[in-house]
């Protein structure tokens, strides 16, 4: 009994971690897709501005 007990507990526990891990893993998941949209634009306008530069300092 007692030894059922705490497979039980065990079992619950490491349900618990690997939803909490699951859960953990898809937030900061979902954080960096909105930090990626917020950083984005800006190195695309960096990167539009370099083109820009390079292609008005280009001789040829």
């Amino acid at each position: 009994m007692w030894m059922w007990i705490r497979c039980e507990t065990t079992g619950n526990l490491v349900t618990i971690f690997l939803f909490s891990s699951f859960f953990y893993l898809s937030t900061v998941k979902e954080l960096k897709a909105k930090w990626f949209e917020k950083i984005q634009p800006i190195h695309f306008r960096e990167d539009e501005e370099f083109g820009s530069r390079s292609r008005s300092g280009n001789p040829s």
